[in-house]
């Protein structure tokens, strides 16, 4: 999950935006009920 939203972009501005698509990642991925299987 974080690592396919990471693919998709492959230069990041900063390090915040970085962290910003992690975490936004996450959030969605604990929406879904997806998680390691």
């Amino acid at each position: 999950m974080i690592r396919a939203a990471i693919k998709k972009r492959k230069v990041f501005p900063t390090d915040d935006s970085v962290r910003k698509v992690i975490y936004l990642a996450i959030k969605d991925a604990s929406k879904k009920g997806r998680g390691r299987r």
